[in-house]
This record gives C-alpha cells, sequence and structure tokens, in this order.
C-alpha cells in the first residue's frame, strides 16, 4: 500500500500539532560532548533529548496499490493516529482516504508465534531457569522438538515487528 498524505499548509499555525520526537544529535540524552572533548555539554538541538516540530494538518489521505492483506509496521499506525486519518480501535485499523473508509481486521499484532501452530508465544526471547527460551519449550513441549516447517526461523518460532491484517468488505 502506498500512502500519500496532502498537508494544509494554509491553515493557522496555532491549528498545527506539535510532534514530539526523540534528538538524532544526541541520541535522547540531551548532552553531547563539547568541543574540547573533555566534557559534556547540553545538545544544541534538542530540550532534554526531545524535539518538539510543529506539523501542517493532514487535509486528506491518497492511497495507491491496495491489497487485501497488509502489514502496518507500529510506526505508521503511530503516525496515522498522531495525524488523524488512522484510528485503531478493537482489533481493527481505520483509515480515512479520497477512497473512502478502509477497514481492516488485525490478524496478528508484533511478537514472537510458533511457525506451527501459528500460537502467540508471549515473552519468547526470555531465557528458562533451565537454559531454553520460552520459545523453545514451547517447541518442545507442544511440538516434541520436530525440525521447524519454517527454514527461515530453524527455532521453530518467529517474531513480527509488524501488525498482519486483512482488509474487511
Amino acid at each position: 500500500m502506498l500512502i500519500k498524505r496532502s498537508y494544509d499548509w494554509t491553515a493557522p499555525t496555532s491549528a498545527w500539532p506539535t510532534r514530539i520526537r526523540p534528538c538524532q544529535t544526541c541520541r535522547a540524552r540531551g548532552k553531547v560532548v563539547n568541543e574540547t572533548g573533555n566534557g559534556v555539554m547540553l545538545c544544541p538541538d534538542c530540550v532534554d533529548g526531545r524535539i518538539a516540530q510543529k506539523i501542517p494538518p493532514v487535509k486528506s489521505i491518497d492511497v495507491g496499490r491496495l491489497t487485501d492483506r497488509q502489514h502496518f509496521s507500529p510506526n505508521v499506525i503511530q503516525t496515522g493516529v498522531f495525524e488523524g486519518w488512522l484510528t485503531m480501535t478493537a482489533g481493527r485499523i481505520i483509515i480515512d482516504t479520497k477512497q473512502g473508509r478502509l477497514r481492516y481486521q488485525i490478524v496478528r499484532a508484533p511478537g514472537y508465534y510458533c511457525c506451527r501452530c501459528k500460537e502467540s508465544i508471549p515473552d519468547a526471547g526470555v531465557i528458562l531457569p533451565t537454559g531454553k527460551t520460552v520459545g523453545q519449550e514451547h517447541v518442545t513441549q507442544r511440538h516434541q522438538n520436530r525440525p521447524s516447517p519454517d527454514p527461515q526461523n530453524p527455532s521453530g518460532y518467529e517474531r513480527t515487528a509488524f501488525f498482519d491484517c486483512v482488509r474487511e468488505v
């Protein structure tokens, strides 16, 4: 999916929302090494590691290459909610576009999932006292430690970093 945002540059600046983002100069620490290199000083680009940026309101959203299955990154979700063109409620993502309202049902949220039974494995990367991870323990107990059906994930479980969604008609 291609999302093209059109901003309302003519809106009064008082109506522009302020986006707070982490500073890349100081890596959100608020301090940098001074010019002489023998100490630290406050970052000249930010306040306490954060940069406030005014952005114009979104006038409209134009969507290209619509598909029935879509992956949304958490960053796209966060930006869309902040700018007001995306809503996330009750297992759904709703996007208001020029073409109309698009509704997507969330099939899987970011996290760990078993490659065999597709079950969610919360905290799959956590190491247990046995030395195995929670994900490895799931594969051992539920699937008798059989080889993974997914060659990309030989451990038997996978980690997704996106919202896997299906479009509602």
